[in-house]
């Protein structure tokens, strides 16, 4: 219809749709005659005007309508009135100037654009005015902001001069901070938003370039954010993190941005998503006004603190000239408050709405908080069982939960205490949480003798389940409560922190010793033990890259001091968990299925996963030593022993005599348990280092030697027959060369003429029979030869 009549318009015929541009022109002209006044009986004729403007923009863009220059002139002129401060009044500029910025046609002649420009100029100057008294947000300070960056990336198609004339950097930066944020900003929210612009800016550096504050927007715009978290979030807080550690090479000054600051991270913080616990009503009423959801605020604080340090660290290590500048630091104390473990567990288990952050959080994590990552604690939990559903449908009293807690366990009624562990497992989280205080204190009676196995391996589950809400917290109170007391108690100046404990993780061995032969307690500790080393590895790195080195050598010997540290810490928490597996007295008698049976197996299941991850760690506890009478169990019970046959040769090129000894026997039990080539080299490097020692030790030494080496010696030949022959040999020679030191120096021993005569000939042209004679006649009463004699009958049963 608008097609055709514009061609018989331009004919010169009469048609309806030039009667109808008439009248729509006519009510035009009188809406501009009447100037849109304030007036609230004019309010109708406001609405009117933004009836028209809707009209003329769907004939020129759906219809494709060709304005005249009289349409023209007096749409220009409706769109410049100035309208009543009220919602219907924001209503009709945010129309105007959508239509001045989509229909560049308009913009006819000089005239036409400088009214355009100054009225554009009255609503820079009005936006904040429309606003207050309106008391509404108005969306033409957004539209403004919107069509100013899109100049900047590229996109406006008339006025663009004039434009950037009324839009200078500054002037968009002031007004950009002042534009209200999107509520509730979520991935549903499309659009072209006042936060796609401020990332633009930022990316610019126009911020700092013009010393425009924008942390407050930033900071309130993710206060502002709910579930699913918008995809813009990340790239912003990037940018922001970047902006505020690195200046902008392009400007002269080393302006930059600030960070949030600790309090004003912590005020979101308070409310605890983890516990019910201090979340009163006027908090919560004060956090709900300034945070949409709790969860997903914290969560872009979080991956912003982490962010932010992961920045830093590495700028402080690569960038020297970065020292110079003073940049913030996160205090310890600050970053031991943030739930990271429980936040980063909702967000696993929340995909759907915390998708877009999850994978940068778990790189973060995993990078600098090491200790959050074991893989006991990242394995899925039972599901939730119908009294768990029951229990998070009714309303819970901490207070009523702390006391019936209480009561059970002062009862003393296994019974009851079973009971009531298994009531907190159907617990929520955030109401299980309070009540670790009360449950950690309860931990030290689980040490006496008589606690039921039931009770125990209950109490390891709740453990367990607390520690996947606030592990560092529970950790640290852990550790102090099962610490020695002095007269009963611990003296508050004695308690341990976090940072005490990092800096020595052994702080967590140095237990009650009952802990040793309690198998659910032991496993608790490992666990802690694990975490502490993994912490401590990270904050050595961490004060390393606070601090680079002024030069290479410097910094290579600050390395090696470091990973000698580490080292001597893993290597004497192994070396103390060695010495708990080895039996007292009255534990050697004892039944196969012990506690000292079940230490053991956690203990060596621990040592397996060091040694697999680090076998520097197994070599250097193997060239320290420890007690013999360990290596059968520790070779059967630790599936990575086999990596000890890789140095048992250069531990065998050692000068100690003990541990060339501890090599044999190691290698001994390695040979009975992997009878395999490689086995089977080393043992017969065994025997060769054997056969040159008999000939160039002392005496002395000799027959300390051999006493404790040749038991092992043998134990090679029983998964490798061939050694056996080289067993003998070594037996016969160091036979003769023990009675010719016998016969030196004590002549009262006394041998037989047949022993004598056997004593002269070589192994080669004795039979089995000679052999047999000669070790048997064997003064007994010498320790070398009586091992001789037993070590002779063994092999002899091997060959037989």
């Amino acid at each position: 219809y608008i097609k055709i009549g514009q061609k018989k318009m331009e004919q010169s015929i009469h048609t309806t749709l030039s009667d109808l541009r008439r009248e729509l022109l006519k009510s035009v002209d009188v809406l501009v005659q009447n100037g849109l006044k304030s007036d609230e009986s004019l309010e109708s004729g406001v609405s009117e005007a933004c009836v028209l403007i809707r009209l003329y923009c769907a004939l020129r863009g759906v219809a494709n309508m060709k304005f005249t220059e009289d349409e023209t002139n007096s749409i220009v002129a409706l769109i410049i009135c100035h309208p009543p401060p009220n919602q219907i009044g924001i209503r009709f500029v945010s129309l105007g100037l959508s239509m001045i910025l989509s229909t560049p046609l308009l913009i006819t002649n000089a005239d036409n654009e400088q009214k355009a420009i100054d009225w554009i100029k009255w609503l820079v100057k009005e936006e904040s005015y429309f606003g207050r008294m309106s008391d509404v947000k108005s969306s033409f300070g957004e539209m403004l902001l919107n069509q100013r960056v899109s100049t900047r990336v590229g996109a406006i198609r008339s006025l663009k001069g004039k434009h950037v004339q009324i839009f200078t950097d500054q002037t968009v930066t002031a007004h950009a901070v002042k534009v209200p944020v999107t509520q509730n900003l979520n991935s549903s929210v499309a659009g072209f938003l006042p936060v796609h612009c401020i990332y633009q800016l930022l990316k610019s550096r126009a911020f700092t370039k013009h010393k425009v504050p924008i942390k407050d927007w930033i900071f309130k715009q993710i206060c502002n954010a709910s579930p699913a978290i918008h995809p813009i979030f990340l790239p912003l807080i990037e940018v922001y993190v970047h902006s505020i550690i690195h200046p902008s090479p392009k400007l002269a000054s080393n302006t930059t941005n600030e960070p949030f600051a600790e309090e004003d991270i912590l005020r979101i913080f308070k409310f605890k998503v983890y516990s019910v616990e201090d979340n009163e009503d006027d908090q919560r009423m004060d956090v709900d006004r300034e945070v949409s959801c709790e969860l997903t605020s914290q969560l872009l604080l979080l991956y912003f603190v982490l962010l932010y340090e992961d920045i830093r660290l590495s700028s402080h290590s690569k960038n020297t000239q970065f020292i110079d500048r003073k940049v913030m630091k996160y205090s310890s104390e600050f970053l031991a408050q943030i739930p990271i473990f429980f936040l980063i567990q909702s967000a696993r288990n929340d995909q759907q709405n915390y998708g877009v952050v999850i994978s940068s959080l778990l790189r973060l994590v995993s990078h600098h908080y090491p200790h959050l990552c074991l893989v006991k604690d990242w394995l899925p939990s039972e599901p939730s069982n119908p009294r768990e559903l029951m229990s998070k449908s009714r309303e819970i009293s901490t207070q009523n939960e702390r006391q019936i807690f209480a009561n059970s366990f002062d009862t003393n009624s296994p019974s009851l205490i079973i009971s009531e562990l298994d009531r907190l497992l159907t617990l929520p989280k955030n109401h299980l949480w309070p009540l670790a205080p009360d449950f950690i204190s309860r931990l030290p009676s689980v040490l006496l003798p008589s606690t039921p196995r039931q009770v125990r391996q209950k109490v390891k589950i709740v453990w367990f389940a607390l520690n996947s809400i606030f592990p560092r917290k529970l950790w640290v109170m852990t550790i102090n409560v099962l610490r020695p007391k002095l007269f009963g108690f611990m003296p508050k100046s004695q308690r341990l922190t976090w940072s005490d404990i990092v800096s020595d993780p052994l702080h967590v061995l140095r237990c009650d010793e009952r802990i040793f032969r309690n198998a659910e307690l032991m496993e608790i500790t490992l666990h802690m033990l694990s975490a502490f080393l993994a912490a401590s590895r990270i904050h050595l790195t961490h004060h390393m890259m606070e601090t680079p080195s002024k030069s290479i050598e410097e910094e290579k010997d600050r390395e090696e001091l470091r990973s000698a540290l580490l080292t001597a810490q893993e290597s004497a928490a192994i070396q103390i968990l060695l010495e708990c597996c080895v039996d007292t007295t009255d534990e050697t008698n004892a039944n196969l299925l012990t506690n000292l049976r079940e230490v053991q197996g956690l203990i060596c299941s621990h040592l397996h996963q060091v040694f697999i991850s680090d076998p520097n760690i197994a070599k250097l506890v193997h060239f320290q030593g420890y007690p013999n009478q360990l290596l059968p169990l520790v070779v059967a019970a630790i599936p990575s022993m086999h990596i000890c046959l890789d140095f048992i040769p250069e531990l065998l090129g050692q000068p100690d005599l003990q541990k060339q000894a501890f090599a044999m026997n190691l290698c001994s039990y390695l040979c009975k348990q992997y009878s395999i080539a490689k086995s089977f080299s080393v043992a017969k490097l065994c025997f060769n280092v054997s056969v040159t020692l008999v000939s160039v030790l002392p005496s002395d030494k000799r027959a300390t030697f051999f006493t404790g080496v040749l038991p092992a010696l043998i134990r090679m030949c029983a998964p490798f027959p061939p050694l056996c022959e080289d067993a003998v040999k070594l037996l016969v020679q160091l036979s003769q060369i023990n009675m010719s030191c016998l016969a030196a120096t004590s002549p009262h021993f006394m041998f037989p003429d047949a022993t004598l005569n056997l004593y002269n000939k070589t192994v080669e042209r004795l039979d089995w029979q000679q052999l047999n004679h000669f070790f048997s006649n064997l003064p007994v009463e010498d320790s070398l030869s009586l091992s001789l004699q037993k070590a002779f009958s063994i092999c002899n049963t091997n060959i037989l």
